[in-house]
């Protein structure tokens, strides 16, 4: 066999999903049109007063959570306590990659990028942290003990599984000089003080009116009862919360401020998959500007600050995206081993990532049914299949999503008969009505 050395080793050949394209509009027409988008959207988004940013009020933003005429010692103290924030929120998202790598190394996968194969860990480990908290919440045992435990068994795995990838992937040869260009540096800047921006917001008090109504008041009611059960006084505790659940554990972990990283972690976290997606199906230019319009745009910012839960919808949305265009990827003809099984592989992790996002909200089966029809079109309109093969991979994208979102589905079923619970409430109330008048 051929040995290489050094430059002389070939590249981990990757499938193109879409032919190398021809750019149209010169890269200085796009760089300029972004800094214009960039100019209309601070414009407006800082119009209003309280919005208003100076170069004297940035101290304020570090002491937002210190009364005013704070004293040294208050300052400094909490400042302290943002540090400490984000270290146990990037312990958490470090802690569910580690379980992601796990399940990754079983996959066996080929992706020439470690920043996509960090992505799809921490998308993977995030579900199955979600999965098992739920499993032990739902039986009696939410405590903070099993939490820190779990945290902690996740971090060991990360450390040790993370430096084994490192040494089996080899770096990418280019991705610095490509950086390094004059626009993508501009464009960078742009997006750095974007995400500094909200990350600065993100530190401040939480005043959003759904986290305090359930987004963060259901959690913490999980916490005191030591279980993850509905609350007959709050009916969106029926709905399916995988987003807060994680908020649970970054009440347990420290406070709401690690709740409010958390879902600034997924702000970012969605930011890296357009940008690495982008950069594989296109070009990496295309993907950084598409990863600059998705966080500056600005409901995004916003919500960004807050412990919603779109920014854990779009992760997971974006993550099955990327997954899907994978398993298309894979099975178009290639040298690469075992086409199928990768077909297979990235349809089964295409549709659990689009069953935790429904286990965030109803409203992503939106994306369930769009991948189904995409999928749909590609196999038997593009690639002419047969309807059984075309069909059973239909079925992957479907059970593996059910399978993700039966927890709450069966919690439901179980006490309301109705899966989907507070939906068509009004038939159990005229039910009810109609027993209690016989």
């Amino acid at each position: 066999m051929a040995k290489y050395k050094g430059k002389n080793k070939p590249e981990l050949q990757t499938n193109k999903i879409v032919p190398d394209l021809i750019p149209v509009i010169p890269a200085v027409v796009i760089a300029f049109l972004v800094l214009v988008w960039t100019l209309i959207v601070y414009q407006n988004y800082f119009a209003n007063p309280s919005y208003s940013i100076s170069l004297a009020a940035v101290p304020h933003f570090f002491t937002a959570s210190v009364s005013p005429g704070a004293n040294l010692q208050q300052i400094v103290s909490t400042q302290i306590n943002h540090c400490l924030a984000l270290i146990l929120t990037a312990g958490l998202f470090l802690a569910m990659t580690g379980y992601g790598l796990l399940i990754w190394r079983r996959l066996n996968l080929t992706i020439t990028s470690i920043s996509e194969t960090l992505l799809f860990a921490c998308g993977i480990g995030t579900g199955i942290t979600i999965l098992t908290i739920l499993i032990i919440g739902m039986s009696g045992f939410f405590y903070a003990g099993v939490v820190y435990c779990w945290v902690a068994a996740g971090l060991v795995l990360f450390f040790c599984l993370a430096a084994v990838m490192y040494k089996t992937i080899p770096p990418q040869p280019g991705e610095r000089k490509k950086s390094r260009d004059g626009i993508n540096f501009v464009l960078w800047t742009v997006l750095a003080i974007s995400v500094a921006i909200n990350f600065i917001s993100a530190l401040t008090p939480e005043t959003f009116y759904d986290s305090l109504v359930y987004h963060l008041s259901i959690p913490q009611q999980w916490i005191y009862n030591h279980k993850i059960a509905p609350i007959e006084t709050i009916h969106m505790s029926f709905y399916p919360l995988n987003i807060q659940l994680l908020y649970g554990i970054g009440l347990m972990l420290m406070d709401e401020k690690v709740a409010k990283l958390i879902h600034f972690g997924f702000y970012c976290l969605t930011i890296t998959a357009i940008l690495l997606a982008g950069k594989k199906i296109f070009s990496y230019r295309a993907g950084l500007c598409a990863a600059l319009i998705f966080a500056t745009i600005p409901l995004s910012m916003f919500i960004s600050w807050r412990t919603g839960i779109e920014h854990g919808l779009a992760f997971f949305e974006t993550l099955a995206l990327f997954a899907f265009l994978n398993a298309l990827a894979a099975g178009m003809p290639s040298e690469q081993p075992q086409p199928e099984r990768n077909k297979f592989l990235w349809l089964v992790l295409c549709s659990a990532f689009v069953g935790l996002a429904i286990g965030g909200k109803y409203t992503s089966l939106l994306s369930l049914l769009s991948l189904l029809a995409t999928f749909g079109f590609v196999s038997f309109i593009i690639y002419r299949q047969k309807f059984s093969a075309g069909l059973k991979h239909c079925l992957l994208i479907i059970i593996p999503c059910l399978i993700v979102i039966s927890p709450w589905f069966g919690r439901n079923l179980i006490i309301k008969g109705n899966p989907l619970y507070p939906f068509s409430w009004h038939k159990d109330v005229q039910m009810q009505t109609k027993g209690t008048n016989a």
